[in-house]
Formats: C-alpha cells, sequence, structure tokens
C-alpha cells in the first residue's frame, strides 16, 4: 500500500534526531502506518483504518513520541506512564479543547494496540485521566462551515510565518484570527493576541487541516465517523 501521503517523519522530527535515529524512526513508522491501513481497525478480520485516520494517528503519535524524547532520550516503544504524563499536561492545557485530547487519547490507543500486535505481552492501556465531556460546550464545527475552514486552511499554506497581531490590517487579523481559534480549539470572539505566540504548528498546515476535519466530520458518512469516535 502506497505510504506516500502518510507523515511517516517531520520536519520537526528532522530537527531533534540524528540521521541514523531519524532512519530508525522512519522504519518503525512505516510499520505503525501499514498496520493502521491493513489490519489496525479489526486485525482479526484483516481491517484497517481510512488513510484520513491513520494520517491522523500519525501526527498525533509523533507528538507525544516528540514529548518524549525531550524529557528523556530517544526511543521507538512508549509506556504508559509517559503516555499519561503527555496526556495530563493536554488536559491542564487551558488551550487544548476537550475534543484535541479525546483525539489524542484514541490515536495513542492505537500506538499501544499496534505495540502488543508485535509483543503480545503488554497489557492493554487504561489511561489515567478521564476525558471532560463536551457536552454545552462548543465545536469548531459549531463555530465553521466546510467552506469557511477551506478558505482559512488555503490561506494559512501562503504564509511562513504568523505575522505579528499589530503588523496586520484589520482584514488579515480577522482571517488569522480564524486560523488561530481553530489551532487552539477556542471561538474566534475569545481569541486574545497573546495566542498568536501559541500556535506553533505552522509548519505542517496539512496536520492542521486534519484537525479541522474532526470538527466537521459529521458529515462524512458512517465508516469515518466511526474510525474517528473509537479506538
Amino acid at each position: 500500500m502506497d505510504l506516500e501521503n502518510l507523515p511517516l517523519t517531520t520536519r520537526d522530527d528532522a530537527e531533534v534526531l540524528r540521521d541514523k535515529q531519524l532512519q530508525t524512526w522512519e522504519v518503525t513508522r512505516r510499520g505503525f502506518a501499514n498496520w493502521l491501513l491493513e489490519r489496525g481497525k479489526n486485525p482479526k478480520s484483516l481491517e484497517g483504518y481510512s488513510e484520513h485516520t491513520a494520517k491522523d494517528t500519525l501526527y498525533r503519535t509523533d507528538h507525544f513520541a516528540r514529548f518524549v524524547w525531550n524529557h528523556n532520550e530517544f526511543k521507538t516503544s512508549f509506556t504508559h506512564s509517559e503516555a499519561n504524563e503527555y496526556m495530563e499536561g493536554i488536559l491542564l492545557d487551558d488551550d487544548r479543547s476537550a475534543s484535541h485530547a479525546s483525539g489524542t487519547q484514541k490515536a495513542i490507543k492505537r500506538l499501544f494496540k499496534y505495540q502488543r500486535h508485535l509483543d503480545e505481552d503488554p497489557p492493554e492501556w487504561e489511561p489515567k485521566y478521564e476525558i471532560p465531556s463536551t457536552n454545552g460546550k462548543r465545536n469548531i464545527k459549531d463555530v465553521f462551515s466546510e467552506e469557511e475552514i477551506e478558505k482559512v486552511y488555503s490561506a494559512s499554506l501562503n504564509y511562513q510565518q504568523i505575522s505579528g497581531y499589530n503588523d496586520l490590517s484589520p482584514e488579515g487579523r480577522d482571517r488569522w484570527k480564524g486560523y488561530t481559534s481553530m489551532s487552539l480549539g477556542k471561538p474566534k470572539n475569545e481569541v486574545k493576541p497573546a495566542d498568536w505566540e501559541k500556535v506553533d504548528n505552522w509548519k505542517n498546515p496539512e496536520s492542521r487541516q486534519d484537525e479541522y476535519r474532526h470538527g466537521v466530520s459529521t458529515h462524512r458518512g458512517g465508516e469515518e465517523q466511526d474510525e474517528l469516535a473509537g479506538p
């Protein structure tokens, strides 16, 4: 199966890993990506996930891996305690939504499921923390339409980095507030100048587009919506 469109490694990986480590990481990720696509959803029936879900899972677990490397050392297999520590940081971050935390937790569950596939001994991960309910809270799909998301995403591709808040015209500021809103998972009218400095993923706008999709995924239909809802 063609893995060309999947993020096996990222530029952020290349910035923190030596050449040999990056090669080892790419081999590990290639195995994970193949497993996701070919049998990750239901190994017994050889049912895999869609490319969309595989891409989202790879992006989220790549962020998790760099968190571990920054706090420890390079490794390709991860522990439940590391996952719990990572999820604790996300849940304590006021700028991360519950939907973002939920998506990340599902992705890490898939990673541990793959590790169990390689070695039958490790037990299933039981997350230490519960994801807060999003009932009554606004989701990104309630704030932006599909057309608006496409426009903001397209605009983001035309910039190498976000401009300073005070350097933008009112029109440009409004456009970037929309992009920042979706990046942080908060309503557009709650975005403040300080949020400009918190958006750190401009080098990989495609990964952010996938997160936008989660906010509007209800229009996609049964199979993919089920994938995003479960491990």
